[in-house]
């Protein structure tokens, strides 16, 4: 399965008080990379297929603390499709 390159910049609405982007907001930096993901597949491959993924489990390895001005870049690729879950890595 293919991987895609997300690339972000991080804008002052990206930031709290501390000035870098909180834990919980990079949730949300990771959510629009899976959707920019999902649209280099047609959307019949899901509904042919039944597909509809629910996020159940997450888990992130914070290294670097994102700045103003820094451009994130998120990969993301499927790795693995099962009968009843499958695993994605951003």
């Amino acid at each position: 399965m293919d991987k895609s390159i997300t690339k972000i910049k991080i804008r002052g609405y990206h930031l709290d008080v501390y000035q870098h982007v909180n834990n919980a907001r990079f949730l949300e930096l990771f959510e629009e990379a899976r959707w920019s993901h999902y649209e280099h597949y047609p959307p019949s491959l899901f509904v042919d297929n039944g597909w509809g993924f629910v996020v159940v489990n997450i888990n992130v390895d914070y290294k670097y603390p994102a700045l103003l001005g820094n451009e994130l870049i998120i990969e993301t690729k499927l790795v693995k499709i099962g009968d009843r879950s499958a695993t994605l890595r951003q």
